[in-house]
Parts: C-alpha cells; structure tokens; sequence
C-alpha cells in the first residue's frame, strides 16, 4: 500500500520509523489457535489442543515451553496476584487520612493548651 502511495499507509509507515511489516509471520496452525483462544478467553492462559487438527483448547496445567503460552501464563499470574495496601489506596483515602492526622494534631495542640492553661 505504501508502494501505490496511499496516504493513510504513507503516513503510519514514516510515523512508525519506516519499518516495513515482515512479509511472512511462520506463525503454525497450533499458533494462530493459541493466540485465537487467548484472546477469545479475555487473556485467560489457554493452549490449542495439539491433537489431530481439532479445535479443542484445553487450560494450561503446567509451565509451557513457547512464548505464548508463557506470556499467557505470565499475564494471569499478575493478574491473580493482589495489589499491596500501599498500592490499593486511592486518593480519597490518602486525604482522609491526612485530614485524620491533622484532627489528631488539633486535638493534641488543644489538650496542651487546656492543661498549660488549668496549671
């Protein structure tokens, strides 16, 4: 397309470092079934069936050896994976705790002040 000089292909292909798109994936048929059935599953780590042709797509039970199915399988171990309480904070909840602090400082600075005051 870029050849024939369409200008929305001329466009991606200089904004994309003039990189041209490799003519051929070798992708094999297990591979395009793997890639299908991640996708269709949401990013659910599945493995094509590598039996016969068929369609079946069977969970991964164990560490695979390609890097689909180990970026599969690496994707759903960090999805699965809980954030910190750090991490889980949003910024509500930072400034209610620093209201929180502040209250209890005012509380402190008064409670001093009350009892330098009774003396």
């Amino acid at each position: 397309m870029v050849k024939a000089g369409d200008k929305d292909a001329v466009k991606l292909f200089n904004d994309n470092s003039q990189i041209p798109m490799p003519p051929d994936q070798a992708l094999s048929d297990n591979d395009i079934k793997t890639i299908l059935a991640f996708i269709k599953t949401e990013g659910t780590p599945q493995v094509a069936a590598a039996s016969s042709g068929s369609s079946n797509v069977t969970p991964v039970n164990s560490i695979g050896t390609d890097n689909i199915t180990i970026a599969a399988q690496k994707t759903a171990v960090d999805e699965k994976s809980s954030p910190s309480f750090i991490e889980s904070l949003t910024f509500t909840n930072y400034m209610v705790f620093f209201l929180i602090g502040i209250l209890l400082l005012v509380i402190w600075v008064l409670s001093s002040s009350i009892k330098s005051l009774a003396e």
